[in-house]
Formats: structure tokens, C-alpha cells, sequence
């Protein structure tokens, strides 16, 4: 990945298309992931797949959290605990 510059502009949209077709259960991340990357110049693919595949293992938790599971093989996960305060 070094010396690669991504030249390809990453909008909104291409993100929240990622994270629909990552959560669809007859989709999935790795359609997800396959479909982000062909949105870049060929000459990027490449840099762009390594850097998910870096990333895969914290994607498939965070995903699965996300859908209210837990990751296969990630006896860590611990759960967020949000609290609101009330208006008065």
C-alpha cells in the first residue's frame, strides 16, 4: 500500500450503500466489500481490498454487533451501554 495515492472520491452515498448491502442478510460483507472495491480505478482495487482485509476481522464484530449478535470466535465483544437524561 505504500505509495499508493486513491484518487478515486469516496461519497456518502458509497458508504451507506456499503453498510445496507453489508448488513443484508443474503448479501453480506463480503458483497459488500467486493462491490465498494469495484467502485474504484483498477489501479487502486488493490490497495483498497488490503486495507479491508486488514480490517475484516474488527468489520465482521462490528457488524455483527450492529445486527445484535455476537462474532463467531470473539468471546470479547463487550456490549455499549448508552443512558439519555431526561428533559425536565
Amino acid at each position: 500500500m505504500v505509495g499508493i495515492e486513491i484518487q478515486t472520491p469516496v461519497s456518502t452515498n458509497m458508504l451507506m450503500e456499503f453498510e445496507l448491502n453489508a448488513m443484508n442478510g443474503a448479501l453480506g460483507l463480503d458483497f459488500a466489500i467486493g462491490n465498494f472495491v469495484a467502485a474504484f480505478e483498477g489501479d487502486e482495487q488493490k490497495a483498497v481490498e488490503n486495507i479491508f482485509n486488514l480490517n475484516k476481522k474488527n468489520l465482521d464484530r462490528d457488524l455483527a454487533f450492529g445486527l445484535g449478535q455476537t462474532a463467531e470466535n470473539d468471546d470479547d465483544l463487550e456490549e455499549a451501554e448508552f443512558y439519555f437524561e431526561e428533559d425536565v
